[in-house]
Parts: structure tokens; sequence; C-alpha cells
């Protein structure tokens, strides 16, 4: 069950800035003011399910959420992550075909609805706007195509180093400067880098003996940035 949410409106939104609809006109951002919903999803919500038709597209205003696919045996594999300013569900929308992943609130989050007509509408009148969602599309595909490769290639320590960091840049650090702005279950994670969950537990366990990260529970801080980011081998 969803909530309704009070959000600014769009002329309002210090989100918006970084979203595609950050150069919308103001007769644009009020015509998407008059059409769109916001709803609250709690912890663990779906947002969009595989295989169901889209409707319109998801544009988040707070929270955090993980798209994922389910494998043959029902293990999800997340392919992506999404946090505030993100767009969701828009490539299933425009392809005109059923959604081919699953998303799902992380924690708490409210995110705004754009009706399908009316997301057309905006994006046939801004040239600007269109330009934006195809370099969207060409990075989301870019990153989905690199994270295959380094799945097959890459060691799970090395994966697991790499995804930190990932969660790191796309999420930030808490207010010590240390620890991921993000809580993620033990089972996530190990979807994230693709490997079981009990594997992720060892290694998170080996890194905490290393005094390269703390666990404090679900939370995980850095203690060694520089020997993190050795260990992905990203500066190679």
């Amino acid at each position: 069950m969803t909530y309704k949410s009070i959000v600014p409106s769009c002329m309002e939104c210090t989100i918006r800035r970084s979203s595609i609809f950050s150069n919308l006109k103001n007769e644009e951002l009020e015509e998407l003011e008059s059409l769109k919903d916001s709803s609250i999803y709690k912890k663990g919500q779906t947002i969009f399910r595989e295989g169901n038709h889209p409707k319109g597209v998801f544009c988040m205003f707070s929270g955090k959420v993980k798209i994922f696919k389910l494998g043959s045996n029902y293990k999800e594999q997340i392919i992506r992550l999404g946090k505030e300013g993100d767009l969701l569900g828009y490539r299933s929308l425009i392809s005109s075909d059923k959604y081919r992943a699953s998303a799902a609130s992380i924690e708490e989050s409210t995110i705004c609805f754009i009706p399908r007509e009316h997301f057309f509408k905006v994006l046939g009148d801004d040239q600007n706007l269109s330009t934006k969602l195809m370099k969207l599309l060409c990075q989301d595909l870019t990153m989905a195509e690199s994270k295959m490769v380094e799945m097959m290639q890459k060691p799970v320590r090395e994966r697991l180093a790499e995804g930190l960091l990932i969660l790191k840049e796309k999420y930030g650090l808490m207010e010590d400067g240390k620890t991921l702005n993000i809580v993620m279950t033990r089972e996530d994670l190990a979807s994230f880098i693709g490997t079981t969950t009990e594997t992720a537990t060892r290694v998170l366990s080996d890194m905490n003996n290393e005094n390269i990260i703390t666990l404090e529970k679900k939370k995980i801080r850095i203690e060694n940035l520089p020997k993190l980011l050795q260990e992905s081998h990203l500066d190679d």
C-alpha cells in the first residue's frame, strides 16, 4: 500500500535541478505539476513489477530504490540503483514494451508519477528534454554492459570493493565522512555485485578484519579509501 505525499510544486522543487526536467519552461512545469501524482513507498514496497505494462514514468523526490530482475530460481539480481532526481521506468515506456525489471524501495521513498500521455507530450514539445533522455538511455546501457563484463571477469573481492565505491559515488557519505549513506541488507549487496549472500558476508568480514572497512550492523564505514580503491583495481 502506498501513501499520498506532499511534495513541493515542480516550479519550487530543488530536486528537479538534478533531473532531466531541470530546464523545462514555466508553462511546461505548470502542466507537469497539474497532472503528476506523488506517493510514499515504504521500505521494501514494489514500485513497478517485471512483466507489467508501464502507464507512465516515475521521478524520485527522495529515498533509494533498487531495480532488479528475478532469475530462474527467483533470486534477485540488482542491475541498477536509484536516488533522488532519477527517472525510473522510462525505457519500457519509450519502447512500448513490458517492464523488463522490477523496482522496489530500499528505504522509505517519495516518488512522483507522470502519466504516459503527458510525458510524451512534454517530450515532444521540448527538444532539449528529448536529447537529455537519449543521453540518459545511452549512459544506462553503457553502465549495464560494463557491469555484465565486470561480473564475468572480476573475482568477488574486487567486485565488492568496486560495489562499495559505486555506493559511495551514488549516495555519498554520512556526516562522519566515512559511513556510506545507504543501508543495504547483505542479500541486496550480494545481489548488486552478483554473488551469494554467504560469500558477500565472508568477504565483508575479511575486509573488516583488515581494517579496510568497519561493519556496524547494516552500516558500512570506509576506513581506508586508498586500500579499497586498490582492491577494486579501478586505478589500473
